[in-house]
């Protein structure tokens, strides 16, 4: 790398919130608690769609390799557990 932009990715609303990192993808959570798994050779969206959380973020989101599942907290107290492969909530 040379310090240039390698791709871009419109996550549709501020990110504030650490991103994580899991093999070949990495996982942006919006302010407004919206999950997006983005391929990082493609930069495109992963799942059909992006997990909605319903509510602002709490946490950034983290990822549990024992259950293949992505886990973060909203606002309003919930705790959201999202299936790794296709993004539906677990």
């Amino acid at each position: 790398m040379n310090g240039s932009v390698a791709g871009t990715y419109a996550a549709g609303g501020p990110l504030n919130k650490a991103v994580l990192l899991v093999g070949g993808f990495a996982y942006v959570v919006t302010d407004a608690g919206n999950l997006h798994k983005v391929n990082m050779a493609t930069m495109a969206l992963a799942w059909g769609a992006a997990y909605a959380g319903g509510s602002t973020i709490a946490t950034p989101p983290s990822y549990s390799a024992a259950q293949d599942v992505i886990v973060y907290a909203t606002d309003d107290l919930y705790v959201h557990c999202v299936h790794n492969a296709d993004g539906s909530r677990k």
